[in-house]
């Protein structure tokens, strides 16, 4: 703004110095800009009181219209809200490595809706009891740099609730100096961010007279950027360091090993190094679940390459541990607690040692990857294991462990060789040996030509459940052919219904069988199942498969609708349309005027 020649220059308020040119009067200039800076100071002021009666009718508003939280007590409302939580059972975790799924940014979410909500959320410590951490190359500096704060205030908000953590640490950027940071021009990555530790400090919050309207989904202080990871500036000048991202994380671990007595779930996906800083000092004594997983692409980058190792001054009791890549003896757990077991990428020794040190054990999860052979004989006898899923790229490591065990209480057992081998003869031998009564059985990746799996089968008349998958390369349906016409004409003290059955019962407890084929083929006759129900002696049974159109004609798919109308359980997946055959099959019968 241009003063009067005698008006001296403005002051820092931008008030102009006294004018004096009128006889000792101001100038007509001075005068109207003084009129104007009052009407200005006026109007910021009704606007500042317009906004504050705005935003207290926003919440007035969002009370008339809030459909349950504003008029329900603050306890249904926050079950409510706790209702609205992901679940996450044991055996879902794996894909937690890979992304974190943002569905738990819900507590930011729900604090971002309106101040009533955010203070409900806030006081209702069961959405926050679990943590998602992840730290990378690609994590932002700006939340590198924050992140120990946020993570204070979100376990803060926690109260003294039992904690699930996840903590993924994909390792350091490969010799990435100052220099490296402020010249690459990579954004940061989702996956890499950690949107689900990022709330926002209580000084951070939005002013409690401000609420969003019906158009503002978020509040100031939780952006939708924010919640989902997403970096809002991507500049290349807000990459994490080596040193930067190192004081980060070891800062993060002190926190949480200073909440190790919390500890209920603990899931680590990591560097060998970090695993270390893990065990200094911690007594997770309420520990329920542990999950180790060695991250194999940073432990590689490592100088000196060194066994994982989560020793800690105190031996937790969990109940489920899983390990993934993770020396079975490089952790200090007591072995008697554990009744669920996971055990990725170890050779038959230490699985059978495991099995012999775990006498609690009842579900056993156990992946063979390794081909070190035992220099001695096991025989393990484990008296309570009912569940067990074995996994292994040859059939002589399935071998070598059948031959060591005996499982009298085993109910449940899955069984998958990718090495074009099924070993029946010792599946045979384990299972006379162990005197179980198996009620399911499910094999996966079956060689094509098995024509043995029929005498597998006859020889555990105990089962209630059966999933037969065959593998890539199946085109002859002979083999299940003759095992489901063996299962519906072969009656206790009856005669033959067909040619070429026989009157010896097979699988007379079977209730569901299911059956599979990676390939295209189909993995029987479908045109043979109408037949076969109609005879009436396995009515009950329910079988669950997948075929492509062109397996089922018409008039099979008809006679399949008739028994489906008339109770038959039976399920098809329509691979080429990925969605219910029978359904569709039916729609197109009708529009056509055939049923």
């Amino acid at each position: 703004m241009v003063l009067c020649s005698r008006s001296q220059g403005a002051e820092a308020d931008d008030r102009p110095i006294p004018c004096v040119v009128l006889e000792g009067s101001p100038c007509s200039a001075c005068k109207e800009r003084a009129t104007i800076r009052q009407k200005i100071k006026q109007l910021e002021e009704e606007i500042t009181k317009l906004n504050a009666k705005y935003n207290s009718l926003t919440t007035t508003m969002n009370g008339i219209h809030d459909p349950f939280i504003h008029k329900l007590p603050p306890e249904i409302g926050s079950h409510i809200f706790r209702l609205c939580l992901p679940t996450l059972d044991y055996g879902e975790r794996d894909y937690c490595v890979d992304r974190i799924p943002s569905e738990w940014a819900l507590p930011l979410r729900l604090g971002a809706v309106c101040r009533r909500w955010r203070q409900l959320a806030w006081a209702t410590p069961n959405l926050w009891e679990t943590l998602f951490l992840t730290i990378g190359p690609s994590t932002r500096y700006s939340l590198a740099e924050l992140l120990p704060f946020l993570l204070r205030e979100w376990i803060g908000r926690s109260g003294a609730l039992p904690l699930t953590i996840f903590f993924v640490h994909s390792g350091w950027p490969h010799r990435m100096d100052e220099d490296d940071a402020l010249s690459e021009g990579d954004s940061p990555s989702d996956e890499e961010s950690l949107s689900e530790d990022d709330p926002p400090s209580e000084n951070e919050s939005t002013s409690e007279d401000e609420s969003p309207s019906e158009d503002e989904s978020t509040s100031e202080d939780e952006s939708p950027s924010e919640i989902e990871g997403e970096s809002a500036d991507n500049s290349t000048f807000d990459k994490c360091t080596i040193d930067t991202l190192k004081v980060t994380t070891y800062f993060i671990i002190e926190i949480l090993n200073f909440q190790s007595g919390r500890w209920r779930s603990l899931y680590l996906h990591a560097g060998a190094d970090i695993f270390k800083r893990f065990s200094d000092y911690t007594k997770p004594m309420r520990l329920v679940e542990l999950e180790l997983s060695l991250n194999l692409a940073a432990h590689a980058e490592q100088s000196q390459w060194e066994t994982p190792k989560f020793k800690m001054d105190s031996e937790p009791n969990p109940t489920h541990l899983k390990l993934t890549n993770f020396p079975v003896t490089s952790t200090s757990i007591r072995w008697d607690s554990v009744t669920h077991a996971t055990l990725y990428g170890i050779c038959v020794a230490e699985g059978l040692d495991f099995l012999r040190r775990a006498p609690c054990l009842e579900y056993y999860h156990v992946f063979i990857s390794k081909t070190h052979e035992i220099s001695y004989s096991s025989n393990i006898f484990h008296a309570r294991l009912r569940s067990l899923h074995l996994l292994s790229t040859q059939s002589s490591s399935v071998e070598i462990f059948l031959r060591e065990i005996s499982l009298p209480s085993l109910e449940e057992w899955t069984q998958n060789t990718s090495d074009h081998r099924l070993p029946v003869a010792a599946m045979l031998s384990f299972l006379n040996r162990s005197c179980c009564s198996l009620k399911a059985l499910s094999l996966e990746a079956i060689p094509p030509q098995s024509m043995d799996l029929s005498s597998l089968l006859q020889a555990i008349p105990s089962i209630e459940w059966l999933q037969l998958c065959f593998e890539w390369g199946f085109l002859d349906t002979t083999v299940m052919d003759d095992i489901l016409t063996r299962i519906f004409c072969s009656v206790p003290g009856g005669s033959d219904i067909l040619a070429n059955t026989t009157p010896e019962p097979f699988l007379p407890q079977l209730q569901f069988i299911e059956c599979l084929t990676e390939s295209p083929a189909a993995p029987f006759s479908w045109d043979r199942i109408p037949q076969l129900y109609r005879q009436g002696h396995r009515w009950s049974l329910a079988l669950r498969s997948a075929a492509f159109p062109s397996h089922i004609t018409d008039e099979t798919g008809v006679q399949i609708l008739q028994l489906v109308d008339e109770g038959v359980g039976l399920e098809i997946h329509d691979r080429h349309r990925d969605e219910d055959f029978l359904t569709s099959f039916r729609n197109r019968m009708h529009n056509e005027g055939i049923i």
